[in-house]
């Protein structure tokens, strides 16, 4: 028999588990598409909806009666950036080496299998941009097309790096790796570079440099990167660009404990 703290918890976990169901290519859903998705009951998902949007944390289109995420998320998004002194002074060390260089610098972690974007620094003397007004802080993507990605991905066990190529490799572009023989290829050249390059693999027209942030362990668990149009990222100027990020780790990994 089920103790009410099991009730509990897996009540929780459903919730938690909805609140998973908004995506930015699934921002919407009804009861019966999330229930459906989940096999959860209508009633079920209805009750845990209904709990959610008194508490801000997902909203109904009145019209549509689709649901989808509320102000409550947001708040704590910025509550999270806030107050993680730890990502603060990693956006300070990496915005100086943005300005230094002017280009568009980002910062990312690893979660659930995928490339999680923590931060961006743009240069205060840069000319913005289209692509330069995109937030990606808080974007996920895969790991295995994404110079951030294949940096930490590079520094992981080889257990891990199976299990992602185990879900498969989607094409986003014609440079896209597609195979675990490609993949395992490049991630030894990144170890012997120190670096990675993603040439237009996950956008079309923008190439990325990334170094991995490694702690005392060995394990990467951070990146930088430097990104920007592809035919202003030449390979001397990703070099040049790799120097600079590298100082930066150092600079991180002096000042900053991981």
């Amino acid at each position: 028999m089920k103790s009410m703290n099991d009730v509990k918890m897996q009540s929780l976990g459903k919730a938690l588990r909805i609140l998973d169901y908004f995506q930015v290519d699934r921002p919407e859903g009804t009861v019966t598409e999330i229930s459906d998705y989940f096999g959860y009951t209508k009633s079920n998902v209805y009750n845990i909806l209904q709990t959610l949007e008194s508490f801000g944390y997902v909203e109904q289109d009145p019209k549509t009666k689709e649901y989808r995420l509320g102000y409550a998320i947001l708040r704590r998004s910025f509550v999270y950036n806030q107050t993680n002194d730890k990502l603060q002074r990693i956006q300070e060390y990496l915005s100086a080496t943005a300005n230094e260089v002017n280009e568009l610098a980002n910062f990312a972690t690893i979660r659930d299998h995928q490339l999680l974007y923590l931060g961006q620094c743009i240069p205060k003397n840069r000319q913005l941009l289209l692509t330069d007004y995109a937030n990606v802080v808080g974007y996920s993507a895969p790991l295995y097309c994404t110079g951030l990605g294949k940096a930490m991905l590079a520094y992981q066990s080889a257990d891990y790096v199976d299990e992602i190529i185990a879900e498969g490799f989607e094409e986003f572009t014609e440079t896209t790796v597609r195979s675990g023989e490609q993949l395992k290829r490049e991630l030894a050249h990144i170890r012997e570079l120190g670096y990675a390059v993603d040439n237009m693999e996950h956008s079309y027209g923008v190439r990325c440099v990334a170094v991995p942030v490694l702690n005392a362990a060995g394990e990467a668990v951070f990146a930088i990167s430097l990104r920007g149009i592809s035919v202003q990222f030449t390979d001397d100027r990703i070099e040049e660009l790799a120097r600079a990020l590298k100082q930066c780790t150092r600079e991180i990994k002096k000042h900053i404990s991981l």
